[in-house]
């Protein structure tokens, strides 16, 4: 069975500015089929901070994937490349048209409510994981100890700029798929990367990442597991390496 935390927290600019935490992260856990394996789906978005209503756009983008992912594993049976892949576009189409929809209200542009948008899907052989933007995806085998990133974050001329929904073609949407047994994974914005990585080789930092597993596993209270990990983002160590939101999202097998 899969277990689960996501926290997500104001960083130290938007709060001096007065702004929103731009940041969203949520998971669902389901048993799906006829043998009730268990799923897990894990979703994080970015509001950009270009955008008016960023923060709005990250929660449209994250309970729209979420949403429509969960039905779609209760009514399909063949999970492969192609059959996820058509699932994700139709997804990002419903984001794009939600953005339309709020814009109206709103009286604004959909690029008001621009947002990156991290995906993850496991099963308990496999694994599929989209992205637009940066932020990034880790995952780890079973009985492996190296957390592999699944993809380098999407940066522009500049570490800052990155691809938001809404798109104005594909070429900004990574996935990929693989027959794996997935233990443990973790999504993230960018708010931590130049903490978490070696930036010259993307090379995640095991002195990093290990020491949040080994928590997230302990026995611990939900409760209390988010409050370690909001203390920890909002630490003054992350804060003085990284003004930006943060936020974390664990899954891992019980």
């Amino acid at each position: 069975m899969w277990q689960g935390v996501s926290v997500f927290t104001r960083g130290r600019k938007h709060a001096c500015e007065g702004q929103p935490c731009q940041d969203y992260g949520k998971f669902i856990k389901r048993l799906t089929g006829s043998k009730k394996e268990p799923v897990f789906l894990a979703c994080i978005a970015d509001g950009a901070s270009f955008a008016k209503h960023g923060h709005l756009g990250a929660r449209i983008a994250v309970r729209t994937a979420l949403r429509s992912f969960s039905s779609f594993i209760k009514a399909t049976t063949e999970l492969n490349k192609d059959t996820l892949d058509q699932q994700f576009f139709k997804v990002i189409s419903s984001i794009q048209t939600k953005q339309k929809k709020a814009a109206k209200n709103y009286k604004v542009l959909p690029y008001d409510f621009s947002t990156t948008v991290l995906f993850t899907l496991l099963t308990p052989n496999s694994f599929f994981s989209a992205q637009i933007g940066d932020g990034f995806i880790l995952v780890k085998e079973k009985d492996q100890n190296k957390y592999d990133l699944v993809f380098s974050p999407a940066k522009g001329n500049h570490i800052n700029e990155t691809h938001f929904l809404p798109l104005m073609n594909s070429q900004g949407v990574q996935s990929t798929f693989k027959k794996k047994l997935v233990d443990f994974c973790l999504l993230s914005t960018d708010g931590i990367e130049n903490v978490a990585f070696k930036m010259s080789t993307w090379e995640p930092s095991e002195s990093f990442f290990s020491p949040l597993e080994k928590h997230a596993r302990s026995k611990i209270s939900q409760k209390n597991l988010e409050r370690d990990l909001l203390h920890f983002l909002r630490g003054k160590k992350l804060q003085d390496k990284n003004q930006d939101d943060k936020t974390l999202l664990m899954g891992w097998r019980k």
